[in-house]
């Protein structure tokens, strides 16, 4: 349990681990990520534990203690390293289009991290749900923290911003963005499409931007 330890020791119990330097050390860190998502997969994350996952990985425990010190290090390595690949691609989709018209930018963007949410459904949603303590570590990369650094690349072409104004736009985007992609996710209501979904987050994110007034930088 997360409370076992002091909050300096969770906080090296979650974000320490021997890095691999040769390419069995990789090889090794690799078979007990890939052994902790299959059995994530088949069994869900609550009842994970790092004698089964090093049993599924074919090595010793003390051989994946080596390199993870409990199963919420492996949870979030996987998690931040997945978090760090989708926000990459959000990244550079903003970058491409980022003179395009407001409304191109929200649909290509939107489009973009839905699929994404999609193809990591289990990392990215199932694994926030089940191990909400793994956002909470400090430092911790959370996909949250790199989309606003995303929108907040986006807002960089507008003239007359204060920080302020850019954190406060940026965490309400955040707060709708990512709760509604979650909601979306969990519920997949019936009545309402995939397109209709986006079309409606597009047109409410857009909508908010619109009306602080800010202008683009010549």
């Amino acid at each position: 349990m997360f409370n076992k330890y002091p909050a300096d020791d969770a906080t090296r119990a979650l974000t320490h681990r021997k890095a691999p330097q040769q390419k069995r050390s990789q090889m090794t860190v690799q078979s007990i990520l890939q052994a902790t998502m299959e059995l994530a997969e088949a069994e869900g994350f609550l009842s994970l534990g790092t004698r089964r996952i090093a049993e599924r990985a074919g090595i010793s425990p003390g051989s994946l203690y080596q390199y993870f010190p409990t199963v919420e290090a492996i949870l979030l390595t996987i998690y931040e390293e997945t978090a760090s690949r989708v926000t990459k691609k959000f990244r550079a989709k903003m970058l491409s289009i980022m003179e395009a018209p407001m409304e191109t930018v929200g649909q290509k963007t939107l489009e973009l991290l839905l699929k994404e949410y999609e193809a990591n459904q289990l990392i990215l949603h199932q694994m926030v749900i089940e191990r909400p303590q793994l956002m909470m570590t400090p430092g911790a990369a959370s996909l949250e923290r790199l989309f606003g650094a995303g929108v907040r690349l986006y807002f960089s072409q507008f003239s007359g911003l204060n920080e302020r104004d850019v954190e406060r736009v940026s965490f309400f985007l955040d707060i709708v963005v990512i709760g509604s992609l979650r909601s979306y996710l969990s519920e997949r209501p019936l009545q309402l499409s995939r397109k209709a979904f986006l079309d409606d987050l597009v047109k409410v994110t857009v909508s908010y931007v619109r009306s602080q007034n800010w202008k683009v930088t010549a």
